[in-house]
């Protein structure tokens, strides 16, 4: 059965040994595409529109297709993919094995009460990203909340205060609610950021951290549960 993963190029796994990497005639762009790439980049402490994030797919998906139309695909990057396949697909299969798997209710709260830290829920922020064409115009509005002529772009955002990027962090941190902070050229535009509401950490109760809890103890028996899947296989 041959099933369809989509890089930025189709990639098609047959049996999850041998894969083959053939020109991808659909350009067009999903939603679920742009969602990932998006999250790709806030990982990067990097945010990015969803306009940009079609962008950069397209471009990138134009771009290597022309590669796979021109020349040899690199015997390092099929075999790369294909580690990188059969990894995800392996351990995919244990965690669905794991779903089977129940954890009493004693033990998820014996957890919760002996690892108090582990379930601190980290300081949001919530912030309008007001962006500007040019520098005059972002301290203007700065100063004296003047709106210029040629008007401004609103981003409503929120985000844990560790997810904001390092570069303007500092900002955050001396700006209380309703004010605003000072113009700073960031991701093409001059920036004024206005904090809206800041919600302090708090420690999640325990229902909040049930999936969590599960989740950490899965993941420590995660090896093990390879292993008992793995025991009756033959060896190579």
């Amino acid at each position: 059965m041959k099933k369809i993963i989509y890089f930025s190029l189709i990639v098609s796994i047959l049996s999850a040994v041998e894969i083959k990497i053939l020109p991808d005639k659909n350009i067009s762009v999903s939603s679920k595409e742009m969602e990932a790439t998006i999250e790709y980049f806030l990982q990067k402490h990097i945010k990015i529109s969803k306009k940009d994030a079609e962008h950069y797919i397209r471009d990138n998906r134009i771009l290597s297709n022309k590669f796979i139309n021109e020349y040899q695909i690199p015997e390092d990057l099929a075999l790369s993919l294909r580690l990188k396949t059969e990894e995800k697909l392996a351990n995919l299969y244990i965690k669905k094995k794991q779903d089977n798997i129940k954890i009493d209710n004693d033990v998820i709260e014996s957890y919760y009460k002996t690892h108090p830290e582990n379930f601190i829920e980290d300081k949001k922020i919530e912030f309008i990203a007001y962006k500007f064409k040019n520098f005059n115009s972002a301290l203007a509005f700065y100063q004296k909340n003047k709106i210029p002529d040629d008007g401004y772009e609103k981003e409503d955002i929120t985000l844990p205060q560790k997810q904001i990027n390092p570069l303007i962090a500092p900002l955050f941190e001396k700006t209380k609610e309703g004010e605003k902070t000072p113009p700073v050229f960031y991701g093409g535009n001059y920036v004024v950021f206005k904090i809206k509401k800041i919600e302090p950490s708090r420690r999640l109760n325990l229902q909040e951290s049930k999936e969590k809890i599960k989740n950490i103890l899965l993941q420590k028996i995660f090896l093990r549960t390879k292993k008992e899947l793995l025991k009756n296989e033959k060896t190579l």
